[in-house]
């Protein structure tokens, strides 16, 4: 191979989650489907940790992934988890190794972000503009933390395509490939079709050359990682956050405590140690009782972190949960971290694959953060905006094309362009005026 095609080993060394790294920075990212397993190896580890009884009964519903913006469906099911015996998933290891490299403040929180809206297969469907907007940040602050994603191993990670995916592990694993990255960039159909003669044409190159450049390319994965455990078909979630009105009123609470899941068996501890005479034996169970305790300290601030935003968020989105999506106010996590006065990184491993129960169904609790729209010399959220989308299209019945949904927008007092109508069309998954023309057909 040419020296142009160099390629070079790199190792990954994937970090290993102490207890105080998982306690600290990690507890509180974990829904219920994770949080469970992890306790139940705690006490397995951890000879005066106990894991209650009625822990093993709380329901996990298997909830089918639907339409962003709508409630989700579930039903109660006693299954066990496959694949949620250990915490090191792949996702869960690129979270850590991200808030392991140091980024500042703000690029970390939005990369967490878009961490949590990577596709099965590795790729970031976003746009960093959007993104700013919706988290009140610079796009450059989006802008590098999209960057911060994309140079987490294996590389290809938060590609917006497929040949932005090439060029990554291109980037990452040969040296002075600028040729082959071109390609890529702006012929990559020809290497799928094996067009040698044009490739030979364009770049200038002899045949044998253009067929190593076909084959180099062929050689590199286009899917980076595979997160379809958690995402595929359905998913497990427990909603360990509720939401009722009640006389017009949102009461708010948690479904249940974590603090409540395990104990610390006290009384264990002095019997074993006025038997055991051994030094090395006694320090081993006061380790483990300073260990146990630390975990209970940790759950016990989880609730209450995890009470203190459900409580500001029920306060602020009192309408969405007596009327729902379309009265949903924007909020970004930057506005409520800074009304709680947490950091925007904390409030963002509250909201990561939690869940909510309200009046209209199960809830992701990301789905009550929304981008800003003009409406009436106010503003109003982009997931109301979506819903009035999905209205004028579904109840009206009206054959309207994406200008003309934006004129009944306009009307309505929701005032956003033609190509905005686009976007928010296709996140709703919702044919354009042709398909829907095909499709009555």
């Amino acid at each position: 191979m040419n020296q142009d095609m160099q390629i070079h080993q790199s190792f990954r060394q994937r970090p290993l989650m102490s207890p105080g790294v998982v306690h600290g920075m990690q507890l509180l990212s974990m829904p219920y489907t994770a949080l469970i397993p992890f306790l139940s190896r705690m006490t397995l580890e951890n000879p005066l940790l106990e894991m209650e009884s009625s822990a093993e009964d709380i329901p996990l519903d298997l909830v089918e992934t639907e339409q962003e913006g709508e409630p989700l469906k579930s039903g109660n099911r006693g299954e066990s988890l496959p694949g949620q015996e250990s915490f090191e998933t792949e996702e869960e290891i690129l979270r850590l190794e991200l808030l392991l490299s140091g980024y500042p403040g703000e690029i970390e929180e939005t990369a967490l972000v878009i961490l949590g809206e990577l596709e099965p297969n590795g790729y970031w469907k976003g746009e960093t503009k959007e993104l700013a907007l919706r988290l009140a940040v610079p796009e450059s602050a989006a802008e590098e933390a999209l960057r911060a994603v994309q140079s987490l191993k294996p590389a290809g990670i938060g590609a917006r395509s497929l040949s932005e995916c090439l060029a990554l592990q291109i980037d990452e694993q040969m040296k002075d490939a600028s040729l082959l990255r071109r390609l890529v960039m702006e012929d990559l159909p020809w290497t799928a079709g094996n067009h040698i003669r044009q490739i030979q044409k364009k770049y200038g190159i002899p045949a044998a050359k253009a067929k190593e450049l076909v084959a180099c390319v062929r050689s590199l994965n286009p899917y980076p990682v595979d997160l379809t455990d958690r995402r595929q078909g359905g998913a497990y979630v427990y909603p360990e956050l509720r939401v009722h009105v009640k006389k017009g009123e949102a009461r708010a609470e948690l479904s249940r405590r974590a603090e409540s899941l395990v104990s610390v068996n006290e009384n264990y501890l002095p019997e074993v140690l006025e038997e055991m005479l051994d030094k090395e034996g006694k320090e081993y169970l006061r380790e483990c009782r300073t260990r146990a305790l630390e975990l209970m300290g940790s759950l016990r601030l989880r609730d209450r972190t995890m009470e203190k935003v459900l409580m500001e968020i029920a306060a602020c989105q009192k309408d969405f949960f007596q009327y729902g999506f379309s009265c949903l106010k924007p909020m970004t996590l930057k506005q409520l971290a800074e009304r709680l006065g947490l950091s925007t990184s904390t409030v963002c491993r509250c909201v990561q694959d939690k869940y909510m129960e309200t009046d209209f169904g199960v809830i992701a609790l990301k789905e009550l953060f929304s981008s800003q729209v003009k409406a009436e010399g106010a503003y109003g959220s982009g997931a109301a905006a979506r819903a009035a989308i999905r209205s004028i299209l579904e109840q009206q019945g009206e054959d309207y094309s994406d200008r003309q949904i934006a004129e009944l927008l306009s009307q309505q007092g929701i005032h956003i362009s033609r190509r905005t109508v686009t976007k928010y069309r296709n996140a709703e998954k919702l044919l354009s005026r042709s398909g829907r023309r095909q499709h009555g057909n």
